[in-house]
């Protein structure tokens, strides 16, 4: 080996990178990564505007507001009040800890409630809670009635 050369070798240098060439391929995404993520955006949107009118055609059933299906808190106001709750259990939601859960457990009562009150049975209901997609549009835009 010669001193100060191209091919010289510092003692401590055995060749190890110890992985910073890793650093520029962790920002790179390939195009396949990019195609799955926009495949699936476009799905989640979808999804969402069939969710977005079948909630906007219920509210109008039950003789509420159907903008109400794009306010936020709105919306979940709207739901408990459709679902023979009083809208204010919304406001479960911000105590820490245990609210959410209250609030989950209220949100499910209200949707097997409009289940209910829409005519269908308590299955139909269990759907709705892990699949309003396709609940809401079956009950917006379906013939069927609102009884309260």
């Amino acid at each position: 080996y010669t001193r100060g050369g191209v091919d010289s070798m510092n003692y401590y240098d055995y060749g190890y990178d110890y992985g910073y060439e890793l650093e520029s391929n962790i920002n790179e995404l390939s195009p396949m990564a990019i195609a799955i993520i926009v495949f699936f955006s476009i799905i989640a949107l979808a999804l969402a505007i069939t969710q977005l009118v079948g909630e906007w055609k219920t509210y109008k059933k039950a003789g509420r507001h159907g903008w109400a299906a794009i306010i936020p808190f709105y919306r979940e106001w709207t739901m408990f009040e459709v679902g023979g709750q009083h809208g204010a259990y919304i406001f479960f939601m911000f105590i820490p800890m245990v609210g959410p859960i209250v609030f989950l457990v209220f949100q499910i009562m209200a949707l097997l409630e409009i289940a209910k009150r829409f005519g269908k049975d308590t299955g139909f209901g269990i759907l709705s809670i892990f699949f309003p997609w396709i609940t809401f549009p079956i009950l917006g835009l379906s013939d069927a009635k609102y009884n309260e």
